[in-house]
């Protein structure tokens, strides 16, 4: 059981790495144009 919360939090922070690398690849597309 803390197995499967452990890898619970991982999967979200690897979301939110995901989601500011998106992010900021966003930015900088729309600063390159």
């Amino acid at each position: 059981m803390t197995k499967y919360k452990k890898e619970i939090k991982s999967m979200k922070k690897m979301q939110i790495a995901l989601a500011i690398l998106t992010g900021a690849q966003l930015g900088e597309w729309r600063l390159g144009l």
